[in-house]
């Protein structure tokens, strides 16, 4: 073999022979050469089956996520018109207890008025009973 010969690739079988038809016609009529493209086929074969085994499971799973979203979604707007409902009534309980609250306070407030002014009432009076006793 000479280096200046140019050298033909066979895919199939991996490996170089020489560029003349001759041998590329015993190459590929050798029973090696079948068997290798028999199996580089049979590869391609299962290549493609997983790919379209992952396409297919890729839309599956999409498909899924689909789904599940829309009954997400059915029950955040569901939960969304309880909370409301909820929130409706809170609302009213709270203005409730606000009422409660203040009318707590004006009552405190009323009850600190009053006292105060019970106190100013006795500051201002004069104190007989010290008085009187030391006249006697």
């Amino acid at each position: 073999m000479s280096d200046k010969q140019q050298m033909y690739w066979c895919k199939f079988c991996k490996k170089f022979i020489q560029n003349k038809a001759v041998t590329r016609q015993q190459h590929e009529s050798s029973g090696s050469h079948k068997r290798c493209m028999q199996k580089f086929l049979e590869e391609e074969k299962r290549a493609e089956a997983r790919k379209d085994k992952r396409e297919f499971d890729l839309l599956n799973d999409i498909s899924k996520m689909e789904q599940a979203a829309v009954k997400q979604m059915g029950q955040d707007i569901e939960h969304n018109a309880i909370r409301e409902k909820v929130i409706t009534k809170d609302t009213g309980i709270r203005e409730s207890l606000n009422d409660i609250r203040k009318k707590r306070e004006d009552s405190k407030k009323q009850e600190r008025a009053a006292r105060s002014y019970y106190f100013e009432t006795i500051r201002q009076t004069p104190d007989y009973t010290t008085s009187s006793a030391r006249d006697y």
